[in-house]
């Protein structure tokens, strides 16, 4: 399984890392949390359990760098638009 240069570089694996490069790379686009353990697979070769994508995404969302919306009852996540990081909003 590769991992990123940014994981390599700080000497950890961290599933958060490739998750924020899928979503930002597909801004306009939100995701339930077993279509991001499906893309992170074919777009990264990452294996993760949807608990570990799941758990990811929630951190991601408490740090405000992921948006969460229920959605026809699925959660659904997409990354918040770098404007809105540097202003605060969500």
């Amino acid at each position: 399984m590769p991992i990123s240069r940014e994981e390599f570089d700080a000497e950890r694996v961290d599933i958060s890392i490739p998750i924020v490069q899928l979503l930002e790379a597909n801004a306009d686009l939100a995701y339930t949390t077993l279509e991001v353990q499906q893309r992170l697979l074919e777009r990264f070769g990452r294996v993760a359990s949807p608990g570990e994508v799941g758990a990811a995404l929630i951190n991601l969302f408490e740090a405000g760098l992921v948006e969460r919306k229920e959605i026809g009852l699925q959660l659904r996540y997409a990354i918040v638009v770098v404007a809105e990081r540097e202003s605060g909003e969500s």
